[in-house]
């Protein structure tokens, strides 16, 4: 087996299909709740909630590397059953802890099985208390399987069945998306100009798709007494309101120097206005870059800034934890997903020989690392904010970037790196800031009623005038259907976290 394989190896985790739902099997009797046991059903509840992530996982990788995977449909439909059972015994918990008295509460965090999930457990308990009632909530729960979460799932059926028309070729979504940033100007524009065409034909569809999820979330919300529809992302990222909009009135102070930046760009580029797939496109013929020479170039920075970190990503990738080749059929987009017990991660990814790849690969090492050093801590302990998370990723691109430019030797080469330095602060101020208020906008409107793809457009058109200004030369008003983080039903509003987790990671490595 070649060491720089760029298939993962996946038959680690479950011999056959019957393995996995063995496991599911298990996952069901531990998510039984009983609060006259209540120590050893927390217990209990932990060991399945640590196997349900390890099939999810597992799951999602194989369907991720063939969108058109039949075989585990009905492995993801039960998980995702079993998902809500998760949801309905980890709020019994919750209620069950609330209903101590202090002095019980604290006399139970004491016992040697739960101390060290202490503060999971406080979190749960006072959570409780901003719920309904057990059974509206654990309907909800239930109604969600086939409701709310089945739409993520309808998007990705969506993406998964698209096919492009390029040059007469028909390609996957993912594999124009590796084209947007392509440094040949004719290339990404051809990409983008296909990719636009193909994201109107289901545009219908994803505004169906998308009211349908703020709808549920709205009424859910309301039911619960949320005045705003931050509560849940704000409570998921352990922030205050406070803390976000003191973020943003720091991005937006920051807009004209990368207002500055994206004007200078497009002077380099020799266009009067950067559109939207030129903002991400490196400067110069920068060079091919071989899925083996990138993994050395991570190595090597990595070794200069944290030695184990460097070891870490050694084994990711000689182990074949990562998915990364450029073929058809594959998923869009990348993640790293963890796999609890087995102490492992697995990465997904289309590696095109770009610097930016290898930037997404240092992104998705930096999220395995951070599951890596703390797969000895009790599951419930592992279970981190997404604002956490991006922080982990981030600062492995910082460590990239800085080690790149430390070695560059000419001023372009420089300039270069310091570009791309420049854009990830581009697609986290801005980008990300455009996305948190079309959402915004978005839901207030939707709060009256159903919302067209037409004035959907138009929001997301007003958002990006709002945060890019003048600087481009049109807008980019479906990014709401491509963007796949406006669908996740895990995460709401998934922008701010990234914003957060890099202003972090800049403040941790400067």
């Amino acid at each position: 087996m070649a060491t720089f394989m760029q298939s993962w190896d996946l038959s680690s985790l479950y011999e056959n299909e019957a393995a996995i739902s063995r496991d599911l099997s298990l996952v069901e009797e531990e998510l039984s709740f009983n609060d006259a046991e209540l120590e050893s059903s927390i217990v209990s509840l932990q060991k399945g909630a640590a196997r349900l992530m390890q099939v999810d996982s597992y799951v999602t990788c194989r369907m991720a590397a063939d969108s058109s995977n039949q075989e585990m449909k009905p492995h993801e439909e039960r998980i995702g059953r079993l998902r809500a059972l998760l949801e309905r015994a980890t709020m019994e918990m919750g209620r069950a802890l609330s209903s101590l008295s202090e002095g019980a509460f604290k006399a139970l965090l004491e016992r040697p099985d739960l101390k060290e999930i202490a503060f999971f457990l406080s979190e749960q308990r006072e959570w409780a208390g901003k719920l309904l009632d057990s059974q509206q909530e654990g309907l909800i729960s239930d109604l969600s399987v086939d409701g709310y979460h089945s739409f993520w799932g309808l998007y990705r059926t969506v993406v998964g069945d698209m096919k492009i028309p390029l040059k007469g070729e028909s390609k996957s979504v993912g594999q124009v998306e590796s084209l947007l940033n392509h440094p040949d100007k004719q290339i990404r524009a051809d990409a983008f100009s296909a990719w636009k065409k193909a994201w109107e034909e289901p545009a219908d569809l994803c505004a169906q798709i998308l009211n349908h999820l703020a709808g549920f979330r709205l009424q859910m919300y309301s039911h619960r007494g949320w005045r705003s529809v931050l509560e849940e992302p704000l409570h998921r990222n352990r922030m205050q309101r406070d803390t976000l909009d003191a973020l943003w009135n720091g991005v937006e102070g920051a807009r004209p120097i990368l207002h500055q930046y994206l004007r200078r760009k497009a002077e380099i580029l020799g266009v009067e206005k950067l559109s939207w797939v030129d903002m991400q496109v490196p400067l110069g013929e920068p060079a091919k870059i071989t899925y083996e020479e990138g993994a050395k170039i991570i190595f090597k920075y990595f070794e200069n800034f944290h030695p184990p970190m460097a070891r870490f990503a050694e084994q990711a990738i000689k182990s074949h934890w990562i998915e990364s080749e450029d073929r058809p059929g594959k998923q869009p987009g990348g993640f790293c997903t963890p796999l609890p017990l087995s102490g492992e991660s697995r990465i997904f990814m289309t590696f095109t020989g770009t610097m930016n790849n290898v930037a997404v690969l240092a992104h998705e090492i930096g999220h395995a690392y951070h599951s890596h050093c703390l797969k000895e801590q009790p599951f419930f302990v592992q279970s981190y904010a997404m604002n956490v998370a991006e922080t982990a990723s981030t600062l492995a691109e910082m460590i990239l970037v800085d080690g790149a430019l430390r070695e560059a030797k000419t001023t372009i080469e420089r300039r270069n790196i310091l570009d791309d330095k420049l854009q990830r602060a581009v697609v986290f101020f801005l980008n990300a800031h455009a996305r948190f208020l079309f959402e915004t906008a978005f839901y207030e409107e939707r709060k009256k009623g159903f919302v067209s793809k037409e004035r959907l457009s138009a929001l997301m058109a007003e958002a990006q005038k709002e945060t890019f200004g003048e600087m481009l030369s049109e807008p980019e008003p479906l990014f709401w259907a491509s963007k796949l983080h406006f669908y996740c039903t895990d995460e709401p509003f998934y922008n701010f976290p990234y914003t957060f987790g890099y202003l972090l990671s800049l403040g941790l490595y400067a």
